[in-house]
């Protein structure tokens, strides 16, 4: 039962990360710094399971493009194992993820450049967010 679980949450990962993927594609239209460092940005990281046997990568090509995929020619740039995937949730706060670190619950590989270059990636997609959302209480307030 255990196996077929984590499958499940795999593939709910999965289908997160192509959402992300195609979130940043379609915000950078939206989004001049997004877009600038979308196509500055060149890298892959692979989301793995504690024993590495379940895994997706997400591929930023520094063109402006990110992808999603089961398969990768070549060694990623940053490897982030999921000891526990129910440590993660589909409203996991920053907070979380620093509790999840320390907790050990994810695992880390790689040169740091990459994981600091996808938070910063991260930060201006919650940054298009939030200006969107007090875009529309400015509204709201104004009707």
């Amino acid at each position: 039962m255990r196996e077929f679980t984590d499958k499940m949450r795999w593939t709910a990962l999965g289908y997160a990360l192509k959402a992300l993927a195609v979130a940043l594609t379609r915000i950078a239209g939206k989004d001049a710094r997004l877009a600038r460092a979308l196509n500055e940005f060149d890298g892959v990281y692979r989301f793995e399971n504690r024993d590495g046997a379940l895994y997706r990568y997400l591929i930023f090509r520094g063109n402006g493009k990110v992808a999603v995929t089961k398969r990768w020619c070549g060694d990623p740039d940053f490897i982030l194992t999921l000891r526990d995937p129910r440590a993660f949730g589909v409203r996991t706060r920053p907070e979380n993820v620093l509790e999840a670190l320390i907790a050990n619950k994810v695992g880390q590989e790689g040169k740091m450049h990459y994981l600091y270059q996808f938070g910063f990636v991260m930060s201006l997609l919650e940054g298009y967010f939030r200006s969107k959302m007090r875009q529309n209480r400015g509204s709201a307030a104004k009707a």
